[in-house]
């Protein structure tokens, strides 16, 4: 007796179905790990990149509010009147007067800014009446917890959160820095520059990538200065956090809050010890991949549902010739040998071969024209990148405006403007960057030219070069770097003596060339020197030079072009700044 056989439609609609559910599941499972994990990392990417630009506006903000502070606190003036008060002399001038002055200086900044100033004897002086600050005694100051690291920080503006008074107590941005008088450097009082929070939300919430995601920024004593949770304004950050922005000063954790897995993207700035923070919780960032999943579910269900009936349909074109074959041998057995042309089994694969092949040329034409296209749309980008900059149109400009300026009769600023168009047109020329010594030298001294034009005979250069090594080649733009350094961050700040750089070129052993540059200005500590050559993503690009080639970016560039083993050593010079010395192969790399 012969079991009951399943037929082979049943088999092949059942088998069909099973595969179909288990790839579209495994399919769905995978997609809802791997988009939630994509958007993750995005959306935590979006964010930092975020938060970083709100760092940068803030201390753009942050270093205005400093400019005008120091104009009025070195202001001869101020020094005068504050220096008198400290010595117990008397004042020509009065408070209203020194009032007066403050405002004049402040009102360039906007109404949102109060400057006040605390003298010798803990008298208060404001440039607007209706913004000061809360800190009204000299006891109220040095009770408070901020105190101690103000007088660790050498003179700088301390950004921390506090009070302030406008008609009432109210939450603010407060800036603190000692004054001292700027020859005998005596402490002769303090200064105070005061905004309220609103002033933040421009900058804070116009970069928040979700209005629905919490930002805050924190001062260096923990306290939360600005959130967008105004409940947490003033009270203390978590202390774990606390400790992750101490070791890392731009990062993204994460942790769970209130039960709640949160990334946390944060960055802390150099200039002002501030910390900007913005957190997100993970349900919230891929609520968008939950609806896409639910979609994909209806549209699994709907699949589904058509896939059982094509697949009912296609085994049914399969098992009719089977069905027809198995009857033509039935036939068979009663003697029947009639030949079965069977024209189901060749027509249909005739029919889906030629299918395939149209499909792969309609897909290779695709593909192709798809290229095309891309090609054409970047080769667009490139021309609108090349149209943006035209160097030609700015050394046409250079050149228009230094035949008027001959013609009007001011040769020495004509003069300035051609050495500004030749310093320029070295720089960005496009070309071998690989020159020679004396051309290099030439460039420097085009650089010195406008510097003495801005500094007049207070800054000096020495040069000793050995003539052996004005043909060497050597990588372009490598003395107007270390000079620049020299200048801006050794020099500018030096009061009271004339500025000195000095060069010295020479042979080195028997292949190599030496380039030391010195100057007498403040110099650099070990770990400054270590700070200014480490080169990484994370360098403010505030601290680069101006001519976006600092101590850190020409170090690197050195070791791509010559190799690992050369660079910049930095170490004290005699002079008693700082000496820069870079050793390169005489052959030119």
């Amino acid at each position: 007796m012969m079991t009951k056989k399943i037929p082979l439609f049943v088999q092949l609609i059942v088998g069909f179905s099973l595969i179909f559910i288990a790839v579209m599941s495994a399919t769905g499972l995978f997609t809802y790990r791997y988009s939630s994990q994509i958007i993750l990392e995005k959306t935590t990417l979006l964010l930092l990149e975020s938060v970083i630009q709100m760092r940068g506006k803030m201390d753009v903000m942050l270093r205005d509010f400093d400019k005008t502070s120091q104009m009025i606190a070195f202001n001869p003036l101020i020094q005068t009147y504050l220096t008198n008060i400290d010595r117990g002399r008397p004042n020509q001038t009065t408070p209203t007067e020194i009032e007066r002055f403050m405002k004049e200086q402040s009102r360039y900044n906007g109404s949102e800014l109060g400057i006040s100033i605390m003298d010798a004897d803990g008298a208060m002086y404001h440039s607007r009446n209706s913004l000061t600050t809360y800190w009204r005694t000299k006891s109220d100051m040095t009770s408070a917890s901020w105190y101690p690291a103000l007088q660790n920080n050498r003179g700088r503006v301390l950004w921390l959160s506090g009070p302030a008074w406008r008609n009432g107590k109210i939450p603010a941005v407060v800036g603190v820095r000692e004054l001292n008088n700027w020859t005998s450097l005596e402490k002769i009082g303090h200064l105070f520059i005061v905004f309220p929070v609103e002033a933040l939300e421009k900058i804070l919430e116009e970069n928040n990538v979700d209005e629905t995601r919490k930002v805050q920024l924190i001062d260096q004593l923990g306290i939360i200065v600005y959130s967008t949770d105004r409940g947490e304004i003033g009270t203390e950050l978590d202390g774990s956090f606390r400790q992750k922005v101490a070791e890392s000063k731009t990062d993204v954790i994460s942790t769970r809050i209130n039960g709640t897995q949160t990334y946390i993207s944060y960055t802390s700035s150099d200039y002002s010890g501030l910390t900007i923070a913005s957190y997100m919780e993970v349900p919230v960032a891929i609520r968008d991949v939950l609806s896409i999943q639910r979609a994909v579910f209806i549209i699994g269900v709907t699949g589904l549902a058509a896939a059982i009936a094509i697949t009912a349909i296609y085994s049914w074109s399969i098992s009719k010739p089977i069905q027809y074959l198995a009857m033509r041998l039935g036939r068979v057995n009663k003697g029947m040998f009639q030949p079965s042309k069977g024209p189901f089994v060749n027509r249909e694969v005739a029919v889906l071969y030629d299918s395939f092949n149209n499909m792969v040329r309609n897909l290779d034409q695709t593909v192709k024209d798809l290229s095309d296209k891309q090609i054409s749309e970047k080769q667009a980008q490139i021309v609108a990148l090349k149209a943006q900059f035209r160097p030609h149109f700015l050394y046409n400009s250079l050149n228009t405006i230094y035949w008027e300026l001959i013609n009007e009769g001011k040769d020495k600023v004509a003069q300035m403007v051609l050495t500004l168009s030749d310093l320029l047109r070295y720089s960005i020329q496009p070309g071998s960057e690989m020159v020679t010594v004396k051309e290099d030298l030439e460039q420097l001294k085009r650089y010195m030219l406008l510097q003495n034009a801005r500094y007049g005979d207070k800054l000096r250069l020495e040069l000793d070069v050995d003539e052996r090594i004005l043909d060497c080649r050597i990588m372009k733009l490598l003395l107007q770097p270390l000079v620049e350094n020299a200048v801006t961050h050794g020099l500018e700040s030096v009061k009271g003596r004339p500025w000195l750089v000095r060069i010295a070129a020479s042979v080195t052993g028997s292949d190599k060339i030496r380039f030391i540059v010195e100057d007498n200005g403040i110099g650099m500590s070990d770990n400054e020197m270590d700070e200014a050559l480490r080169f990484g993503k994370d360098n403010d690009p505030i601290d680069i030079m101006h001519t976006g080639l600092g101590l850190a970016n020409l170090h690197h560039r050195i070791g791509l072009i010559y190799g690992k083993e050369y660079g910049i050593r930095l170490a004290n010079s005699s002079l008693g700044g700082l000496r820069a010395e870079v050793t390169l192969p005489m052959g030119g790399g």
